[in-house]
Formats: structure tokens, C-alpha cells, sequence
């Protein structure tokens, strides 16, 4: 299968034809990948991120369940795969805005929380439905990663740092 976005620049094309084709350099990812997102409309964008991330809220509460309930279909291929590939389209797409609207999280401290409350729900998710030990760890994880993930959608929508406080 071939994908043809947008015409790649000539240096990108010259340093791709001299690697083999099983070679996924760094470099050339990270070209590829600028190509790529400053080439996206915005609001392509945006409608990409918002879907994905309505989709890692079901996945999370379907697996916590599933974690609650002990079921097997936690463990189940798909299980494992999808929330990644969704994840990964996610950062794709929030990576992306940012690259095309010129932000850097390090000047807006809004995004800088998003991303530390990413950081945290990362960690705390894991804790939830991977290394906690008891089950009791693992509900009081699953009740905080959700309300970090509420903080996170809170400063996204008000873009405030402490949502509420003006």
C-alpha cells in the first residue's frame, strides 16, 4: 500500500533512496512526519485528536471493567493492540497541531499541564490495569487516572492551567 500526502522535499527524497527499505531511520521518520503534519489542516487535526481521545476514554473504561470484573477478554490481542495504535494517533495528531499552529508547550504553561497530566495518567493507567498488585490498588488507580484525565480535558477546554480560575 502507498500513501502519497504531499510531495516530499528534494534533501528528504536524496537521503531516503540511499537507505535499504527495511531501514526506519530516526531522522527519516522525524523528516517524514514534519512533511506530514505541516501539510494537515487544523481542524483535520483537531477532529482527529478529539476522536481519539473520546476513543482512549472508552478503551480505559472497557478495560477497567474488564479489570474489575476479572475478565479474560482483558487479555485478549486486540486488547493490547488497539489502545496503542489509538494512543499513538493521538500524540500523532496533538504533535501535529502544535507543529502547525507554531505552539510550544514550553511558552504555553496550559499545554505544559496537559502534558505532565498526560504524563501522570500514563503512569497512574498503568498502575490501574497492568502493576498493581492488589485489586484495591488497582481501583484506586483507575478512579485517580480518571480524574486525571478529567484535569486534562478540563485544561484543554479552558485552556487554564487551574481550570475555573480566571
Amino acid at each position: 500500500m502507498k500513501f502519497v500526502l504531499a510531495p516530499i522535499p528534494a534533501g528528504i527524497c536524496r537521503y531516503a533512496s540511499r537507505l535499504n527499505k527495511n531501514d526506519a531511520s530516526p531522522e527519516l521518520t522525524f523528516a517524514l512526519f514534519l512533511n506530514i503534519a505541516t501539510r494537515m489542516d487544523y481542524a483535520v487535526l483537531r477532529t482527529l485528536h478529539i476522536a481519539t481521545v473520546h476513543l482512549t476514554l472508552i478503551l480505559f473504561l472497557l478495560r477497567g471493567f474488564w479489570m474489575l470484573t476479572e475478565s479474560p477478554r482483558l487479555n485478549a490481542r486486540w486488547v493490547r493492540i488497539v489502545p496503542h495504535v489509538n494512543d499513538s494517533l493521538l500524540l500523532f495528531a496533538a504533535i501535529s497541531m502544535l507543529v502547525v499552529a507554531g505552539l510550544n508547550p514550553l511558552e504555553q504553561p496550559w499545554l505544559l499541564a496537559k502534558i505532565t497530566g498526560l504524563l501522570a495518567y500514563i503512569g497512574i493507567g498503568t498502575l490501574a490495569l497492568k502493576t498493581g498488585k492488589t485489586k484495591a490498588t488497582r481501583v484506586k488507580a483507575l478512579v485517580a487516572a480518571l480524574g486525571v484525565f478529567g484535569y486534562i480535558l478540563a485544561v484543554a477546554i479552558t485552556k487554564q492551567v487551574i481550570p475555573g480560575v480566571v
